[in-house]
C-alpha cells in the first residue's frame, strides 16, 4: 500500500523523502522520524521493482529503501536509479555486512546503515545523506566541464595545425581564422575546430 503521510500536506519547503520498507511496522517506524523534517510518502514493497518504479513516478529528493540483505536484485535497481534518477539512497540492512556494504555504495547508494540503528538521528543522517550527495555531484560536473575543456582545446589545436600545416598561417592567423569562421556562423570555435578536424582529409 502507498500512502503520504497527511501530517506533511503542506509543507513545501521541505525535501520529499520516499521511504520504501517490505515491513509495515519498520515502516512506520522510519516514517515517523522523519516526518518532522521530510515530506515523506510511504511504500510497503514485495519486490524491489516496486520501488524503483515508485522513485520514477514521484521524483523523491531522497529514498530510503530498507531490505533483509542486499542482494543482486536490489543492486541492480540502486545501479538503474544511480544511471536514470540520481538522488541520494540510504540502505538499511538487517544486518552490518561489510561485503554487502561495499557492493550498495559501489552501486550508488550514499549510505547504508545496520537495522536497529537509533531512529532519533534519522532526520540528521538524512540532512548528511542529502548534503554528501549534493557535494559529490557538484564535484563530477566540475570534473565533467574539466574534461570538456580539455577535449574542446585539444580539438582547437588540432584545427590550427591543419591550418597552419596546410594554408600556411602562423598560429595567431589560425587561431583568428576559427575565431571568425566561429562569429560568422554564430557557432562556437569548438565545434569549428571539429568540423575542420572531421573535414581534414579531404581540405585542400
Amino acid at each position: 500500500m502507498n500512502h503520504e503521510d497527511a501530517k506533511n500536506l503542506g509543507s513545501e519547503d521541505r525535501k520529499r523523502a520516499l521511504i520504501a520498507s517490505y515491513d509495515d511496522t519498520q515502516l512506520t517506524k522510519l516514517a515517523s522520524s522523519l516526518v518532522q523534517t521530510q515530506r515523506v510518502t510511504s511504500l510497503h514493497y514485495l519486490a524491489v521493482g516496486e520501488v524503483l518504479d515508485a522513485v520514477l513516478e514521484q521524483q523523491p529528493d531522497l529514498l530510503i529503501l530498507s531490505l533483509r540483505q542486499f542482494r543482486e536484485e536490489a543492486a541492480g535497481a540502486v545501479s538503474k536509479l544511480a544511471k536514470s534518477h540520481p538522488l541520494p539512497i540510504i540502505i538499511l540492512c538487517s544486518g552490518l555486512d561489510i561485503t554487502e556494504a561495499r557492493q550498495a555504495l559501489r552501486s550508488g547508494a550514499i549510505s547504508y546503515l545496520p537495522d536497529g540503528f537509533n531512529l532519533q538521528q534519522l532526520p540528521t543522517i538524512a540532512q548528511i545523506a542529502m548534503e554528501r550527495f549534493a557535494m559529490i555531484a557538484s564535484l563530477q560536473n566540475e570534473l565533467q566541464r574539466s574534461r570538456e575543456e580539455l577535449d574542446a582545446r585539444k580539438s582547437i589545436e588540432r584545427a590550427k595545425g591543419i591550418l597552419i600545416g596546410r594554408r600556411n598561417m602562423t598560429e595567431t592567423e589560425a587561431h583568428e581564422a576559427l575565431r571568425r569562421m566561429a562569429m560568422d556562423q554564430g557557432k562556437t570555435v569548438r565545434s569549428i575546430a571539429d568540423t575542420i578536424l572531421s573535414l581534414s582529409d579531404i581540405l585542400p
